[in-house]
């Protein structure tokens, strides 16, 4: 996200109906699975194979990600996306990430 290029791309990847990250995340926000999904489109949506290897790497750096950690149960069906936003400003009960 370095520079204006960076964070254009940023934009976009979250903001564009035309982008893959945004359509998977609408989906998912639909409620659907990450497996109807990933059948759904037609392209590679790189948000949903990317959230679990960052939780991986900020483990072994000892790096909280919370909100990383609940995307990764969004995407794996194992929190409602409406659960988010309430957790988060609770703090202690965000469920536990595998």
């Amino acid at each position: 996200m370095v520079g204006l290029a960076g964070l254009g791309d940023l934009i976009a990847t979250s903001e564009s109906p035309l982008s893959r990250n945004h359509k998977a995340g609408e989906m998912l926000g639909k409620g659907y699975s990450k497996r109807e999904v990933l059948k759904r489109l037609s392209q590679t949506a790189e948000g949903l194979t990317s959230v679990a290897p960052i939780l991986k790497l900020a483990a072994q750096k000892g790096v909280e990600m919370p909100i990383v950690e609940q995307v990764h149960l969004v995407i794996e069906g194992k929190m409602s996306p409406k659960d988010i936003g309430p957790s988060l400003t609770r703090g202690n009960d965000i469920p536990e990430a595998e």
